[in-house]
């Protein structure tokens, strides 16, 4: 069943699919993270802050145990940093930083740091991220795809998110790739006036990307995480910091590259 044929020329609803893919990308790392934190608290590890958006802080409360909530300016990523002796070294030397008894603070009573979890438990923690992405996208697929139909409109995730990639890819060397959503089928949802259903597509698409991107072995992302810490554990030696460094900064730039790229893209169309 083919989608219907709208042209997406308005720069006012190229903005507002933008805005409403920005939220569901927000929510849905908020689930990603929210699924490391569970694992967490499940085998003890102590949590120090769960924080939604990056950069300066916004708001912000601690609970009792000190573990801190943040609300910060940039709302484009979430993120769970959990204790573990590894930061802890980084901060050892930093004695004139005004959080630094939050950092060397002991694990409250009954919490451990990362590293003494068992290996399982860590996989679980690493692995929990992409575990709640796609299993909210499972739960999401059917009603969409026959919520969809019934309104005469194609929904076919792995094929849409597949072309997506290929679009990028254009994007990127300004080839003239496509859209990574479909504007006519946005276009046309928004038209009918079912926002619910709008805002769940491309929530349901995000969550399937988030899921993607983080099994990829390449830092920040959680496939590297699980395989350094299966090279780690395999030679008995400690991943070179820098190199890690050097490697975590080239794939952000890419990721913002990326992002900017294809909004340069969409409205040169």
């Amino acid at each position: 069943m083919e989608s219907p044929i709208v042209t997406s020329s308005s720069v006012g609803m190229q903005i507002l699919i933008y805005l409403l893919v920005i939220l569901m990308l927000l929510i849905s790392l908020t689930i990603h993270e929210l699924g490391h934190f569970t694992f967490a608290k499940i085998f003890k590890v102590n949590v120090k802050e769960f924080s939604i958006g990056v950069g300066p802080c916004l708001a912000r409360r601690t609970t009792k145990q000190g573990m801190r909530v943040s609300l910060r300016l940039i709302p484009m990523v979430a993120y769970v940093m959990l204790d573990s002796s590894r930061i802890r070294k980084l901060y050892e030397d930093e004695k004139e930083n005004k959080d630094y008894k939050w950092w060397m603070a002991k694990p409250p009573k009954g919490k451990i740091v990362l590293e003494q979890a068992k290996i399982w438990q860590y996989l679980l923690i690493m692995f929990g991220g992409v575990l709640f992405n796609f299993t909210l996208f499972l739960l999401l697929y059917a009603p969409l795809f026959f919520w969809m139909q019934h309104l005469g409109y194609l929904f076919a995730p792995f094929q849409q998110i597949g072309t997506a990639f290929v679009n990028v890819g254009k994007n990127m060397i300004f080839r003239g790739g496509g859209d990574v959503f479909d504007p006519a089928q946005i276009d046309a949802i928004i038209k009918s006036k079912h926002w619910v259903l709008i805002l769940f597509v491309i929530l349901s698409q995000m969550n399937l990307i988030t899921f993607i991107f983080n099994i990829i072995p390449l830092p920040p992302l959680d496939g590297w995480k699980i395989l350094s810490y299966g090279i780690q554990k395999g030679t008995k030696k400690e991943i070179n910091e820098k190199v890690e460094l050097i490697m975590t900064v080239i794939v952000l730039v890419l990721f913002i590259y990326i992002f900017v790229s294809g909004i340069i893209c969409d409205f040169i169309r």
